[in-house]
C-alpha cells in the first residue's frame, strides 16, 4: 500500500529524481531510530555508534525531559515538554541513546543487545528519489516492539521543522510547497512497565508522573494530541491511519486519530490490506490535487 502511494505521488516518470516532492519515513516502536546525529545533538558520553554492533549504540533514543503533568488543553505545547518539542539542544538538551536511563537500563555496551531491543530501522531523511523510496520500503520496515505514536509523530514534525537537528530547507507557510505527514498505527499506544523500557525508560520511573500503566498510556495520548495540534497550527496537513479490526473497534484509539486529523475526511479506518490500499491512494490523490491547486 505504502508503495502504491509512493507510485501515484511520482506519477510515470520515476526514472529520474523529483524536483518538486520529497518523502521521508519515520519507523516507531517505543522508540525511534534517528541514527548518528552526532555529539551535538546526542549525549555521546561513553558510548559507541556502530549499527551493525547489537552491544554498540545502533541510533534509538529516549525522550527528552518533559513535565510530568501536561495542561490539558491540546493546542497548549507546554514550555518544558521537550519530548514533544522542535526546541533546540540549547533549550531542550540532547537525546540520550536508549535504554540508558533509570530501572532496567541496559546502556550501549551491555552484553546481550539489549541496549537495542524493539530498536527500529533507522528512519529514512527526505528524498526525492523513486528508486531510493521503494528500496527503504521494501527492506527496512520490520514489525517490532510497542507503540508510542507521539515518539513517531514527533520527530515526523522534526523532520519537517526548518529547525535542528534536520533543518528543513522549505518553511512553513511557503507558498509553493505542502507539509504534509501521514501517521499510521494497528493498535493503542503502550505504557512503559517494570518490563517493558521505553523512550520514557521504565516504571517505576517518574519521567511520566505516574508509576501506573493506565494514567501512563493516557500521558501517552496526551502527547500525541498535543503534537498533532502543535504541526496542525505551523500549516501541516495531517492524515492518520488505524489498521486493522482490533485497532477500528476501539473507540478511544479512533477518536485520538480522527482529532489528528487536519478534518475527519483525512482520518482513515483500515481493517484489511485492501482498505489500507484505498486509504493510501486516497490520500495520494489528495495530496497531488492540493499540489495542483497551488
Amino acid at each position: 500500500a505504502a508503495k502504491d502511494f509512493v507510485d501515484t505521488l511520482f506519477g510515470p516518470d520515476t526514472s529520474a529524481p523529483n524536483p518538486n516532492l520529497s518523502i521521508s519515513v519515520v519507523p516507531y516502536s517505543q522508540t525511534v531510530n534517528v541514527g548518528n546525529l552526532g555529539p551535538a545533538f546526542i549525549d555521546m558520553s561513553g558510548t559507541t555508534y556502530d549499527p551493525d554492533d547489537p552491544n554498540a549504540w545502533q541510533g534509538c533514543v529516549d525522550s527528552r525531559a518533559t513535565l510530568p503533568i501536561l495542561d490539558s488543553d491540546p493546542t497548549v505545547l507546554d514550555a518544558g515538554a521537550y519530548d514533544i518539542s522542535v526546541d533546540d539542544v540549547a533549550t531542550g538538551g540532547r537525546w540520550k541513546p536508549y535504554r540508558s536511563q533509570g530501572p532496567a537500563a541496559q546502556p550501549p555496551g551491555t552484553p546481550g543487545g539489549l541496549a537495542n531491543q524493539y530498536c527500529p530501522e533507522e528512519l529514512m531523511e527526505f528524498k526525492n528519489e523513486h528508486s531510493a523510496i521503494i528500496d527503504y520500503l521494501d527492506n527496512k520496515l520490520t514489525a517490532r516492539g510497542a507503540t508510542h505514536s507521539n515518539v513517531g509523530m514527533s520527530w515526523g514534525w522534526r523532520l519537517l521543522d526548518p529547525g535542528e537537528p534536520f533543518a528543513n530547507s522549505v518553511p512553513y507557510g511557503d507558498p509553493f510547497t505542502e507539509k504534509a505527514i501521514v501517521l499510521m498505527t494497528d493498535g493503542m499506544n503502550t505504557p512503559p512497565s517494570a518490563a517493558n523500557y521505553t523512550s520514557y525508560g521504565a516504571l517505576p520511573a517518574p519521567r511520566l508522573g505516574t508509576n501506573q500503566t493506565g494514567p501512563a498510556t493516557s500521558r501517552l495520548d496526551q502527547r500525541l494530541a498535543k503534537v498533532c495540534e502543535a504541526v496542525k497550527a505551523r500549516g501541516v496537513t495531517v492524515y492518520t491511519i488505524v489498521f486493522g479490526m482490533d485497532a477500528i473497534n476501539n473507540p478511544t484509539l479512533n477518536d485520538l486519530y480522527e482529532n489528528c486529523a487536519s478534518d475527519p475526511s483525512k482520518f482513515f479506518a483500515a481493517a484489511q490490506g485492501d482498505d489500507l490500499s484505498s486509504a493510501f491512494d486516497a490520500i495520494a490523490n489528495d495530496l497531488s490535487n492540493l499540489h495542483l491547486s497551488r
